[in-house]
């Protein structure tokens, strides 16, 4: 890795720290930019004379410097909070292991680059010292070691203190994305397929803030669930959605071998005009749909009816009832954004679940939306020119359920030749379904009982259905 590769994962680093760190930030009260970055060492500028290289060399020893001292501090940091989480509660072991690594191990390894750093530009000649920044990749490594850290820290300290405020939801948060990894981690295990071991961690999010973050920790996605997850029981298969980007992103060839079936490629452009045509890409929107909407088929696939209805809770909108039909407008201005209308994504998840042989169960939600919303036989979607183009559900419907029904029938390479619906433990049947309408009347008369967590979860939905208070 040269230089000039470091300094651009550094930006790309400060970036995401800026961001999760506002996300935590509105969770837990801390401001946003409360720590920096390190500032990343340049490469050296054309210099002439003497004084000139000095200079520079001056410069760069106080960076080091202070880099040091930021990554002395923050290992302090983490070795306080690491003590401050009990050893013995299972419900901070995730966060103890997250501390340790590969927080602290990434943190160590750039402490002893950086204290190598300091030394040798205290004694080294501008000139040798110009030549140890611009060719010796260690150093840069550090800094990014160091920015890594920051962010990791910044993400951990938010956990915890969402944790520490409502640890009895985040909780049960964790045990409903653990229960419905399960299946699928199982058969991983059991088939050879290199999905790794994954064991979530749950925070809380803002309103329409709900994410998974893959990557930041070894095995263990951060899943931003609803604020309101605690007191709204529907909203908990949201969870099973972000199962499906963890599923998507962290299966090696499943993604690439889903866009596949996409009908378009490409940047989903709102619809614009050219000479007297108004052109649109409904091929090239559905591919920046896809994601999202395989993602709801997990959601419905894991949960079952318990699925669709928490769809229909999330997006229920009796205020404005066309809102559910209006395409959103993506970064920028000037395409599509990745989340399709609700409309959208209620009639497709109501397809899989009719699939299924929930088609009774199908049908009487699908009934409950129309009656909230009406019946939109349009969606509107936003042009480049500020009016809007009604584009008819149906014809959108079909085609989206085409690529849907598509990836549902394939065998995938990626998953050992299997389809997603043979996957066992993934999709919702008969006999599991019956398992979770039994524990109802159980929940609604608080009787104790042990059962699957993907039954308790979906018997929840149901009792809040029938007794909403």
């Amino acid at each position: 890795m040269d230089f000039g590769e470091a300094l651009e994962k550094i930006i790309t680093l400060v970036v995401v720290l800026n961001v999760l760190r506002g996300l935590v930030g509105r969770l837990t009260g801390h401001k946003a930019g409360e720590a920096q970055s390190p500032e990343p060492l340049a490469r050296p500028p054309a210099m002439d004379g003497p004084e000139a290289h000095a200079g520079w060399a001056d410069q760069a020893r106080l960076r080091f410097a202070d880099a040091l001292r930021q990554a002395e501090g923050l290992a302090a940091r983490l070795d306080d909070l690491h003590r401050s989480l009990a050893a013995d509660d299972p419900r901070t072991a995730d966060l103890r292991d997250i501390i340790r690594h590969p927080t602290q191990s990434t943190l160590d390894e750039a402490l002893i680059r950086l204290q190598r750093g300091v030394a040798l530009a205290a004694s080294a000649e501008p000139g040798d010292l110009e030549v140890l920044v611009s060719e010796t990749p260690l150093y840069a490594e550090a800094f990014e070691a160091l920015g890594a850290t920051q962010t990791r820290a910044a993400v951990i300290e938010g956990l915890v203190r969402a944790r520490r405020a409502e640890v009895g939801f985040l909780g049960d948060a964790d045990a409903v994305a653990r229960a419905l990894l399960a299946p699928l981690t199982a058969f991983a295990q059991a088939e050879g397929v290199p999905l790794p071991a994954q064991r979530p961690i749950c925070v809380p999010a803002d309103q329409d803030a709900e994410m998974v973050i893959l990557g930041l920790f070894p095995d263990h996605p951060v899943i931003f669930v609803p604020r309101d997850f605690g007191d709204e029981v529907p909203r908990w298969p949201a969870v099973a959605h972000e199962v499906g980007h963890v599923f998507w992103r962290a299966v090696p060839g499943f993604a690439d071998e889903a866009a596949f079936f996409a009908p378009g490629a490409g940047p989903a452009w709102l619809p614009r005009q050219e000479g007297r045509k108004l052109l649109f890409d409904l091929g090239a929107a559905l591919g920046a749909w896809q994601m999202e909407l395989v993602c709801d088929a997990f959601a419905v696939l894991l949960t079952g009816p318990a699925g669709l209805r928490g769809l229909v809770h999330a997006f229920e909108d009796a205020g404005d009832p066309q809102a559910v039909a209006r395409a959103h407008v993506g970064f920028g201005g000037r395409t599509l954004d990745e989340h399709p209308p609700a409309e959208l994504r209620v009639r497709v998840a109501a397809r899989v679940l009719d699939r299924m042989g929930f088609d009774r169960e199908a049908k009487a939600l699908l009934g409950q939306w129309v009656q909230l919303h009406g019946e939109q036989p349009h969606l509107v979607i936003p042009t480049l020119f500020g009016s809007a183009l009604g584009w008819p559900i149906e014809a959108v419907e079909d085609a989206a359920w085409k690529m849907i029904r598509q990836m549902l029938d394939h065998r995938f390479a990626s998953l050992g030749g299997r389809g997603l619906e043979s996957v066992p433990g993934l999709a919702v049947g008969p006999g599991l379904w019956g398992r979770a309408l039994a524990r109802v009347p159980h929940l609604l008369e608080g009787v104790a009982f042990n059962d699957d967590a993907r039954v308790v979860l979906m018997a929840a939905v149901e009792a809040a259905a029938e007794h909403p208070n």
